[in-house]
Formats: C-alpha cells, structure tokens, sequence
C-alpha cells in the first residue's frame, strides 16, 4: 500500500476519533475515504457540462460594462489616475449611447466625478505633464458631455445620500445584491465546532464544498445505497456520513446555492437532493472554499435573488425628461414628445438669472466689481458674463448706474480670442452697434455725468451713493472714467476686419457696407460729444476717423451719407464736402500726435486729386514736405502715402499732365510689389518669404475691397504716359543712345522684349496695345495708333471717359506729330505747316507751336519762314544721316583695333630685347603715335 494513502488513513482516522460524530465511535476505513474522493471527482465533471448557462440580453451586458467602468473610474480618483480616468470615462460614454438610457448609476458617477475632476484641477502644478493635460481634457468633456443632463444632474446632487454613499452601493452590482439578500435569508446557526487540523482538514474541506447538503443520519444514507446496489457505495456514505456530521456546524451556517444538474440513466447514483445541497453549499461565499471542477461553473440565481434584480434594473432605468404627455391609445401605449434641446443660449440665459436672481439696485455696482474681477481669467464664460451684464442692465434704475454697467458691457462685447477668430460675428457686431449708439444717446440726455479718460474715480462709498441719486443740481457734473472714442475705433476696426474676410461678390459684402452708414453716425456722435465736454484729445482721434470715411468716396456718396445722418441725429446737414473736408483737416493739422497730423494730409490731397484738382493737392505735398520724412512714419501711413500719390498720378493724368503723372506714378509702377505697396494683396513670392508673424501682420493691413485702386488702371496710365514721353526720343535718336532722355526703363524694356518676338500676334491685354500702339506711333501712323488705344477697355473706370478720350487723342496727335519730324527732318529742306495740320488734324498754331517747342529744345536744327509757315531745315557739317553715322562708328572702331594691335607689339619687344623704350623695326613709341593720330 502507498505511504500516501496510509498516511491518509492516519490522519483520517485520527480526525473521526477526535470528533467524535460518528455513531458506531469507529472513523471511515481507507477504501470508504478513496471511494468518495472518487465520487466527488466524478460528480464535478458530470455538473461540469450539465450546469444551466445563464444567457445575458444585450441591454444586460451594457449594464454590466458600464458598471465595471464606473468601478474604473472610481479607482482610478482614489489613485489620482486621471490617465486611466478619461479613458474609462469615454468608455462608459459610449456604452451609455449605445445602450441609448441613462441609468441612475451612470448620474451618480457623472456627479462624482465632475465634483473629483473640479478639486484636481487646482492641483496640476504638483501633478506630472501627463497626468495635468488629462485633468484638462476631462474637464473640458465633462462640460460638454454634461450639457445634455443638467435637471438630471441637478437632482442627483440634490441627494447626498447618492452622492456620498460608496461606489459599491451605486454602481448596481447584481452580485453584491445577491449576497445580501442570501445572507439575509440564512437562518441563524449555533457556533461552529473546533476545526480540524492537518492533513484531514483539506479532505473534510473538500468533501464539505462537494456535498454540503447530504444526508444527515446513517439510515437514509443506507437507504440509498440499497436503491444504487452497491456494497461500496455503502461505505462511501458511511464516510461522508461521519464527515459531514463532523464538520455540520460550518456549513450550516453558509448560504444555499442551486446548480440544475440533469439527471439521467448516467447519473442515477446522485439525487436531486445532493445536487441542490452540495450547489447552495459552494455559493455561500461567492465561490470561495470550492474545489475542483464546482469552482468554474457558473452560478444560477434564485427566485428572491432575480426580484432583487429586478428591482435594481427598475431604479436604474434613466431620468425621464419633462416632457408632455398624450392621451393613452387603445393598445395601451402613452406618446410622449421628445426631449427638447437646449441651446448654449438658453443655458447662459438661465445661468445668468439664476446669478443675479436676488441682485437690487442697490447691490447693481457691488456685482459688477465682481463681474469685472473675473473678466478674461481662465475658467470664465465670456456668453453668461454677457447674459448676467444684461441683466444688471435691465436691473439699473439710475443712469449712472447704466452708464457704469455700459462701460463694462460693451468691452466685453470686443472680447474673443485672436488664436480662433480674426474678428468678431457680424450679428454680434450688429449688437454692439446697436448698444453703442443708446449708450451715446443715454450720455446725450444726461450731460451732468462725462465719460473721460482723465477722470480719476469716486470712492467705492461715495460711488454706492452716487449711483442711487437720481436728481442732480444744475451746473453740477460727475466725471466717470471710460473712453467713449474707444468703443468707436474698435467698432470701426472690427468692421474692417468682417469686410476683409468677406468675398467682395456676394451680396453680404454690400449688406456689409450698409453698416457703415450708422458707424458714421456713431462717429458723428462721438465728435459732437467730445467737443462738447472739451476733450482736445478724444476730438482729435474722432475726427481723424471722420475723415478716413470721407477721403476716398465720390461727393454724392459723403452728401447721401450725410443727409441719413442729419435725419437721425438731429445735427444739421453739410452741403459741401469740400468744405466739410477742409474744416476737419484745418482742425487736425494743429493736433500734437504728429501721426493724426499726417494722416490727415495725406487724406486732404487725396481728397483734392479724387476731385481732379491737381494743383491744390500738389501745393499741399510741397508745403509739408511730406515726402522727405514718409520712410520715418509707421506702415499703415506709408501705404495712405502710396494710395494718396497713385490717386495724385491719376489725377494729373485726367487733367492732360503727362509728365507729372509719369512721376507721380513712376515709383509704384516700376516696383513688382505695386498690389503689397498699396495694401491690396500679398505677391505669391513674397508669401513664402515672410514668417507666420510677418504673414498674419500683412494680412492684417490690408484694405477693404471697395477701397482699392484698379491695378490694370494704374498700369494703363503709367505705360501710356511712357508711350507719348520715350517714343518721340526713340526717333530723334535711334542711333545715339548717350543723348537719349530715357524716362522710362521698363518701358524701353517691354518695347525690345515685344521687337525681339519671332512672331507678333494680335494684342491680348492692356500692355499688348500699348506695345502695339508704339510700333505704330514710331512710324508715324497716329490714326492706328489712336484706334489700338481706345480699343482698351479699362478707360471707361474713369468718371468722364469720353474727356479722357479726347485727352488721350489730342496727346496721340501731338506726339505723332513730334515723331514725325524727328524720323523725317534728315531726309527733307523743308516742310509745310498746312500740310503737317491736314495730316495730322491740328491747328495752323497747334503745329506751329509743337515745331517751335522742338526748336527751343535743340531738337531740330530749322527755322519756320514766311506767313504760310514753312518750316526749313539746316543740315549740319558732320551729317546726322545713317551713312555718315556708320562711317564715323567704323572710323573709331578700327582706331580701337589699332591701339591694341599696338600695344600688344609693344609687350612683345620689351620681352624679347628686354628693354622698355626699345621698338622693333625703328617704330615709333606709344606717344609718338598717340601725337600723329592728335595731328
């Protein structure tokens, strides 16, 4: 026999003698211990495959989920995991979506942990890199993800008994429930016996956990064993018998558990009894003290067990919305309407009443010191800090008391971050107007109260006081500090901003340019208020506003403006833009900001030159002396300094000037950063250039679309003044290019480029006809000239295009004119003025003073003779001719090639004889020959 099982037998025997629980005083033999060992094996893997599985809905299981996440995510506080946290936090989440209920449980843990993720937030400075961006981002969820069960939520923290109770008791554990209904319904047992030690401890324990519930007399065990017809399952019940009286008292006292074990002709040796028995033995404890096989198997509840359950799952259906109800149909059912959503507005809404739900008048300013403490810091909503603003402005009785919450509320109007949007909402621009302009009308009809800058504040005491009279004495005034200028720039500068952003051909642009009307008005206001409280300063700024809307726009279009203006305020109505213009600029250059002072120069000529008076505007460039001291002044001045001398160019170009306009011109369109120079657009090359600084400031300086200047214009002008000025010079000197006047190099650049082209085709844009126009110009074909000219459609952006027209014609005329007796006076004695005037279609005195002008400037050598005007000419010794031109050009080229031969003789000797003034063959030195070619 193997020492094992003797030693077996030992300890076995000794344990039922110990005991002292078996009838006959005798313990079970060896075979009687092996053969139940046996039986128990076997009956663990016969339950094994005969257990009823417990098959779970789909609804079940996503309970089950999240309750092991709200078990995570309450872990995971206690440790301070917030890494762990968020992500079992979006875990639930999407359980919660899928399972489409909300669960009270699932409440409770949104509570909790909002409360949790609030009290962390103040320690991310202890916490690492990690674990404080996962606070951030819970925060910023949770807020999100709380918006949808703000009532529900609200209740939930309206009981502390949920919110404090362990997460056990909420997470809806079905198995922590079934345990203490179990062990509620466990009857009281006496006090367990002494338990037994060594090796038959384990063997008792083993044999308790298979079959707890057995029999527990001697007899029914013999019973049974006759039924089965076995002598040794005789003596297994005689031990198992003596061990289960021995180790009743603990066993008793655990609760029941059932495991349906199928009964067959396989299985007739266990009963019912015994499977029910040795089942509720093993789930006591949840599993624990099993052994074998009955460890695994799946656990079945009972009847009370599934009630409570149920009774869970009834308490964990979620929180119905407010929501009306319908009559009930024939089949039962009740419509109910659908959760209604509730706007970020509305929450703002309800936010800010429930803030100032118990706010006085008298307690209007104490909340806005408040108010303005927390204004732009972290963790702050800017909307419920508009809303509760609104509401103390409804709640103000005093106008000091609504001039203070204005002040406030209309910079909080400006605030947003620049990192997410460039400006504001045009509604919210709209707002903002519209609260700007009572704020200025409430200032009108109190004149006791002056907003400045300069005023220092009244004590908070006498402030309180100040603020509930209602009745002032006259002649007494009350400074408030504030900048009502302030608010009109900014409101201009985000207007500016919203037209930039905006497409130019929609119809929001102009829906867009509607508002300017009434932001004139508030400027209107602004300066009429400033002037009246004496605020030199504030005037200044105001006024240079005024005229930054009225520089650049037609007479009409200030008259019409005006006019509206004049309805709505009450001022009288300005007839006279010139005037108004000159009293406004006549104010502004006394002003001390030297910046305000320029800007309003620039504004002034630019004014003139819109209104084709070339030589006011000129007169006032030469009196500042602007020009030298433009590259010291700020960006935005030097681009009004471009704009104001393009408009000066353009003007002079009008009036017939084209010289000056050349010049006027000429630095803007030489440049290939004419669009960047006048703030209309950034060069794709020099985009690439720039950094995202320098980009985003660039972007930031340009002008609306209705401000600006047309490109193909300015290019139109400035190539065609070109024209009329190099191609006259071309003529008189095709061959001289050292006594050629260039006043145009990218024009001669153009020219060549277009001479040099294989193939010339029919223009296609602007500078194709000019270019066209010139080769026809330059052989004297002024009437092809004239028509590729005006075949150019950009003209007609001119205000009186047929004058500009017969401007650009007569000029055409004057220089074909000049062009022809440039090319021809070599070749001809004499000319007749009647003939040149019938050629060309100008006056007997139009030539006659186009011949003169060209005599005076040694143009030409002639003379006009007699009263018919003959004009003859005087050719000179050394021949202007082509031939004699060739001849002098070879002369001096071979002159060139001589002294070189020479020279290089020279060097050769001196390296052969080695002396400096030795020639070879007798020849004559360097200056020898230098002499012969002076004789």
């Amino acid at each position: 026999m193997s020492r094992f099982f003797r030693s077996v037998s030992d300890s076995e025997s000794s344990g039922s003698s110990s005991s002292g629980s078996s009838d006959e005083g005798n313990g079970p033999t060896l075979a009687q211990t092996t053969t139940a060992k046996f039986n128990r094996a076997w009956s663990d893997s016969e339950s094994d495959g005969n257990v009823k599985r417990v098959v779970k809905s789909g609804r079940e299981k996503a309970l089950d989920f999240m309750k092991e996440c709200s078990k995570k995510i309450a872990v995971a506080q206690k440790k301070d995991d917030w890494v762990t946290a968020s992500s079992e936090f979006s875990k639930m989440n999407k359980g919660q979506m899928k399972l489409k209920e909300t669960p009270e449980f699932y409440l409770v843990t949104l509570a909790r942990l909002q409360v949790a993720v609030d009290a962390a937030v103040g320690r991310r400075k202890s916490m690492d890199g990690l674990q404080g961006k996962a606070v951030s981002g819970l925060r910023q969820n949770l807020r999100k993800w709380n918006k949808d069960f703000d009532r529900e939520l609200a209740k939930i923290r309206q009981r502390p008994d949920l919110m404090n109770a362990d997460e056990e008791s909420t997470s809806g554990d079905s198995s922590s429930s079934e345990e203490s209904s179990s062990e509620e319904e466990a009857p009281k047992k006496k006090a367990p016996a002494k338990p037994a030690t060594g090796r038959s401890k384990w063997l008792k324990a083993a044999e308790s956990s298979s079959s707890s519930s057995e029999s527990s007399s001697e007899e029914d065990t013999k019973k049974k064993a006759k039924k089965r017809g076995s002598k040794w399952t005789k003596r297994v019940s005689d031990s198992e018998s003596s061990s289960s009286s021995e180790s009743e008292s603990e066993e008793e006292k655990k609760p029941k558990r059932v495991v349906k074990a199928k009964t067959g002709s396989g299985s007739s040796d266990w009963s019912e009894d015994e499977s029910e028995s040795d089942s509720s033995s093993s789930s006591s404890d949840g599993g624990q003290g099993l052994s074998g096989f009955q460890w695994w198997l799946k656990r079945d509840t009972t009847k009370e067990a599934k009630k409570k359950t149920k009774e869970k799952k009834e308490r964990a259906q979620p929180v119905a919305a407010p929501a009306t109800t319908q009559a009930q149909g024939e089949d039962g059912f009740t419509q109910v309407k659908a959760r209604r959503h509730v706007t970020q507005q509305e929450r703002d809404a309800q936010a800010a009443s429930a803030a100032i739900a118990d706010v006085t008048p008298e307690m209007v300013l104490s909340k806005l010191r408040e108010v303005a403490e927390v204004r732009g810091k972290k963790g702050s909503e800017r909307s419920t800090q508009i809303k509760i603003l609104e509401k103390l402005l409804q709640v103000a009785v005093t106008p000091y008391q609504k001039i203070k919450v204005y002040l406030v509320y209309l910079s909080s109007q400006f605030d947003y971050s620049p990192a997410q949007m460039n400006h504001i909402e045009p509604e919210a621009w709209k707002v903002a107007r519209s609260d700007l302009r009572d704020f200025m009308i409430l200032l009108e009809q109190n004149p006791h109260l002056i907003v400045t800058e300069e005023a220092t504040g009244e004590p908070v005491e006498d402030e309180d006081k100040l603020s509930l009279r209602d009745d002032f004495e006259e002649g007494e005034t009350h400074r408030i500090t504030g900048s009502v200028v302030s608010f009109i720039e900014r409101l201009d500068d985000e207007l500016n901003k919203i037209l930039q952003e905006t497409d130019p051909h929609t119809t929001e642009y102009i829906d867009r340019l509607k508002d300017e009307t009434v932001l004139y008005e508030l400027i209107v206001r602004g300066q009429a208020y400033s002037k009246r409280i004496n605020n030199l300063s504030a005037l200044s700024r105001v006024m240079v506003r005024r005229v930054e809307h009225l520089y650049f726009k037609p007479d009409a279009v200030n008259i019409a403006i005006e006019e509206a203006v004049s309805k709505d305020t009450g001022y009288p109505a300005v007839a006279n833009i010139t005037l108004l213009m000159k009293e406004l600029c006549g104010t502004l250059y006394k002003a001390e900001n030297e910046r305000i002072r320029s800007r309003a120069v620039l504004c002034h000529l630019y004014h003139h030159a819109l209104q084709n008076r070339f030589n006011d505007a000129r007169d006032i460039l030469l009196m500042t002396h602007l020009q030298e001291t433009i590259h010291l002044a700020d960006v935005g001045t030097q681009i009004l300094y471009n704009r104001a001398m393009v408009q000066l160019g353009l003007c002079a170009f009008r009036c017939g000037l084209i010289k000056e306009a050349h010049s006027s011109l000429h630095d803007i369109s030489s440049s290939h950063r004419n669009k960047e120079l006048l703030a209309q657009g950034l060069m794709p090359q020099r985009i690439s250039q720039l950094t995202p600084d320098q980009e985003r400031a660039a972007k930031a300086r340009l002008l609306p679309f209705h401000m600006h200047i047309n490109l193909e214009l300015i290019e139109a002008v400035y190539v065609l003044c070109s024209m009329l000025l190099e191609v006259p010079q071309i003529a008189l000197h095709p061959h001289d290019n050292a006594r050629r006047k260039v006043q145009s190099r990218i024009f001669r650049k153009f020219l060549e480029v277009s001479e040099r082209l294989p193939f010339g085709g029919p223009p296609e844009n602007t500078r194709d006809h000019i270019l066209a126009a010139s080769r026809a110009l330059y052989i004297g074909d002024w009437k092809k000239c004239e028509e590729l000219i005006m075949a150019i459609k950009v003209w007609d952006l001119f205000p009186d295009v047929e004058g500009v027209k017969r401007m650009m014609s007569k000029h055409i005329q004057e220089e074909g004119l000049r062009t022809y007796i440039a090319q021809a006076h070599p070749f001809h004695t004499s000319m007749s003025v009647q003939r040149l005037s019938e050629v060309f279609e100008l006056s007997h005195s139009g030539v006659k003073t186009i011949v003169s002008k060209m005599i005076l400037a040694d143009e030409i050598s002639a003379s006009i003779v007699g009263p018919k005007g003959l004009i003859t000419f005087r050719r000179e010794a050394d021949g202007e001719d082509r031939m004699n031109w060739l001849a002098s050009q070879l002369a001096e080229r071979s002159h060139t090639i001589g002294d070189s031969l020479e020279r290089l003789t020279d060097h050769t000797s001196q390296l052969q004889f080695g002396g400096a003034g030795i020639t070879v063959g007798g020849g004559m030195g360097r200056g020898q020959r230098g002499q012969r070619r002076r004789n």
